[in-house]
């Protein structure tokens, strides 16, 4: 009986020292993709659920440019750029009304799905917001820097 639990403690420690190792492992490889390092253009966050909850330091990032993603650290952000905006390419079905609010942050892309072409930094608030809320499907999702819906 005593062996067992022995076992289990240290099997539990091995656990824990692996997250430690990852955590660690992770702010020392992954690097801060705010710029896309393929092209070094800006990029945009992308919700993936998985990542944020096995690592907390971590956050998916998606260049519109050259089209590519990949983890990353996440960044220290202001108030505002730290609500993300976040597109669902599965339910957008090109309306087109976040381009005709703010032009300067959504264009089309090929498919006919909204795609953003700046930072949301780089663009009035209430536009973005308003923007958002204009969305017919409501593919357009803010998110607060908890990580809290605020839209829809």
């Amino acid at each position: 009986m005593e062996i067992s639990l022995a076992a289990v403690w240290v099997l539990g420690g091995l656990v824990l020292l692996r997250w430690i190792i990852i955590g660690l492992g992770s702010l020392l490889v992954l690097h801060s993709a705010d710029v896309c390092p393929a092209c070094f253009e800006q990029t945009v966050a992308v919700q993936r659920k998985i990542l944020t909850v096995l690592v907390r330091i971590a956050e998916w990032r998606w260049c519109p440019q050259c089209g590519w993603e990949g983890p990353s650290r996440k960044s220290e952000r202001s108030p505002w750029t730290s609500r993300m905006v976040k597109i669902d390419r599965l339910i957008c079905v090109g309306f087109e009304t976040c381009v005709e609010v703010a032009p300067d942050l959504f264009q089309m892309d090929e498919e006919g799905i909204a795609i953003f072409t700046s930072d949301t930094n780089e663009v009035d608030k209430e536009i973005v917001l308003e923007a958002c809320k204009e969305c017919p499907v409501d593919a357009l999702v803010v998110l607060d820097a908890s990580g809290n819906q605020l839209h829809p």
